[in-house]
């Protein structure tokens, strides 16, 4: 019988041991952290979208009615701590100049968390501050107009529509802010 040993004839299960040996001792754990290689972390990703989300968000979103009745009416207001509030006028107005019956609530129903309001900086930065500030079918009479009026930083804009198909960035905006409706 061959003595294996002395035959000079290495198996597979030596090679892979002895490659192991030789090439383990050069792998050290890595001290760096994943910051010294300029790699961006999640939490960086998000503290950077959160940075540019921190520009103060106030918008409010109006529908009312172009009939003699203000009943109806309603409006919905984010401040810019993130309160939510929502007023629906239940009863006629004093006169025809005034649309609102209803009072905001004193407290808000709701206030937005960082996602939610991120979500609504999105659609303002989405095409919002592009459109024009007045949408309208001058051939129809009654009816009512919707408007969003808003402030994000130092940017200001309103926009109208009366009797007539809403824009994509005013509609995403406004489906958006109902939404947050209680």
């Amino acid at each position: 019988m061959e003595d294996r040993r002395m035959s000079g004839r290495v198996g597979g299960g030596t090679l892979l041991l002895l490659g192991l040996v030789l090439v383990l001792p050069g792998c050290q754990p890595s001290t760096a952290s994943p910051r010294d290689s300029g790699a961006v972390l999640p939490t960086e990703a998000s503290a950077a979208a959160a940075a540019a989300d921190e520009e103060p968000l106030q918008v409010e979103y109006r529908l009312v009615s172009l009939s003699p009745t203000c009943v109806g009416n309603h409006r919905l207001r984010v401040d810019a701590d993130g309160g939510v509030y929502h007023a629906v006028n239940q009863e006629s107005c004093p006169d025809r100049a005034t649309p609102w019956s209803a009072p905001y609530p004193t407290a808000p129903s709701r206030t937005l968390d960082a996602a939610q309001r991120s979500r609504l900086v999105r659609l303002v930065r989405g095409g919002f501050f592009d459109l024009q500030p007045s949408y309208a079918n001058s051939l129809a009479s009654g009816g009512f107009y919707e408007e969003i009026e808003l402030s994000l930083g130092a940017r200001r804009h309103r926009v109208q529509v009366r009797n007539t198909e809403r824009p994509a960035a005013f509609d995403a905006l406004r489906r958006a802010l109902l939404d947050l409706a209680p």
